[in-house]
């Protein structure tokens, strides 16, 4: 009877579809988490390319509200829109270089992959002819 009530035991397999998906769980949400922060990064970039394109664009055309390298900077910090960078600095020379008005964006982004931290430094550079 014992040994009868083993055989059944072990050979019943009604839980073995939960026992593989709790298996599979964790390496499922570090995917999920990972692929959710890279995103974020993705989007972080494209602001802050779009930020400095904007503010190069500012300097060029629109002088009454970019009128020297302060506010050309100040203005690029506004029209940044992404998740918040670490040490996020713009720069721009004070007056116009070789291929025009030029700003540049830099910062750091971090990026969670469920593991570890990662430290992902972001940088753009634009350029807009004067």
């Amino acid at each position: 009877m014992i040994l009868r009530r083993a055989r059944e035991f072990f050979a019943d397999q009604s839980g073995s579809s939960a026992a593989e998906f709790v298996l599979v769980l964790p390496l499922l949400l570090l995917l999920t988490i990972g692929t959710i922060y890279l995103t974020f990064m993705l989007q972080a970039a494209s602001s802050l390319h779009f930020a400095v394109q904007d503010a190069a664009r500012c300097r060029a055309v629109k002088t009454l509200v970019c009128t020297n390298k302060t506010t050309t900077e100040a203005y690029a910090a506004t029209r940044y829109s992404g998740p918040g960078l670490a040490s996020l600095t713009f720069t721009s020379p004070a007056a116009a270089v070789a291929c025009g008005y030029q700003v540049s964006g830099a910062g750091f982004f971090s990026l969670r992959t469920g593991l570890m931290t990662l430290a992902v430094p972001l940088n753009a550079t634009a350029c807009f002819p004067d």
